[in-house]
């Protein structure tokens, strides 16, 4: 099964963070969205326009 199709939210306010775990999940062809956060009602807008199957939140 190929993952292009599952979107992937990583909410990271460290960039270092945030560029490993999209390194990582790349590999496996996840369709990945990264926002760099530091307040959560931001993320709340940025989930609901991209509606992630997985949302990882450090």
């Amino acid at each position: 099964m190929s993952n292009g199709n599952i979107k992937v939210l990583i909410v990271e306010d460290e960039n270092d963070i945030a560029n490993i775990i999209r390194d990582y999940l790349s590999v496996n062809q996840f369709d990945l969205h990264i926002a760099a956060i530091f307040g959560g009602w931001i993320s709340t807008k940025i989930i609901a326009k991209t509606s992630p199957r997985i949302l990882i939140v450090e």
